[in-house]
């Protein structure tokens, strides 16, 4: 999968959006210590595989691959994320310990795994506070690259409806950002940025997530395992 796919496939979910103001929490929606162990992917060393389906375009689908690993630097979580016609896109890799990202790997126009320069590495809240998180990664051309940033807080907790059951969820409100950077020139486009809101279901990770508009809502389907996804891989 290309950079270009990557970036259209960002700008096309964000650019119409209009960037607001992210709510705070409410006193009763006050997290609790637990978030990272509740919310948070469970760890396991076999892969999970979430299917995703657009509810607003029914064909739309997005898989994330799901799998923990131990390594000299501790024990990881990776999340893979694979687009339209299963080709992947990105992948995080986080600390389990910290939740914090330790890589961030896009792939680039030529279809090569790239890894992203990290600037701030949270995407997940520890607890009530603002969380930011920024890489740069090459962009549509040898002379460009890509800054994206993304701005997260916690909205609230609430119970919604996850594969046919009920589900404690945290909702987070997310803003978006990405700037265009020309190396050459030194010169910077005007950045895209969009809202989104994110639903991480207690003792599964994220579950679901839309625009501002809901002009695209993707919903937790199912969860594959390997031979699964390697099956639905294969037609």
């Amino acid at each position: 999968m290309r950079t270009l796919a990557v970036s259209a496939l960002l700008l096309s979910i964000f650019f119409s959006c209009k960037e607001n103001k992210i709510k705070n929490v409410t006193s009763k929606n006050q997290a609790s210590p637990d978030i990272k162990e509740s919310f948070f992917y469970p760890y396991d060393t076999i892969p999970r595989i979430y299917q995703y389906r657009d509810i607003v375009h029914g064909m739309r689908e997005q898989f994330h691959r799901v799998y923990g690993i131990r390594d000299a630097f501790g024990t990881h979580v990776i999340v893979e994320k694979y687009a339209d016609g299963r080709r992947l896109t990105e992948a995080y890799n986080y600390s389990l310990d910290s939740l914090c990202v330790m890589d961030h790997m896009v792939v680039d126009r030529f279809g090569k795994n790239e890894k992203a320069l990290i600037y701030q590495n949270e995407l997940f809240p520890k607890d009530t506070s603002d969380i930011y998180f920024a890489s740069k990664f090459s962009g549509l051309t040898d002379s460009t690259v890509l800054f994206y940033e993304s701005f997260r807080k916690i909205n609230a907790f609430e119970d919604r409806t996850i594969m046919n059951q009920k589900t404690r969820c945290m909702k987070l409100n997310e803003v978006i950002r990405i700037t265009n950077m020309d190396v050459s020139s030194k010169m910077e486009s005007q950045p895209k940025t969009g809202n989104v809101s994110l639903y991480f279901g207690k003792g599964l990770g994220l579950v679901e997530w839309h625009d501002e508009n809901k002009a695209r809502h993707f919903v937790l389907e199912r969860i594959l395992n390997q031979r699964e996804w390697i099956k639905l891989m294969s037609r």
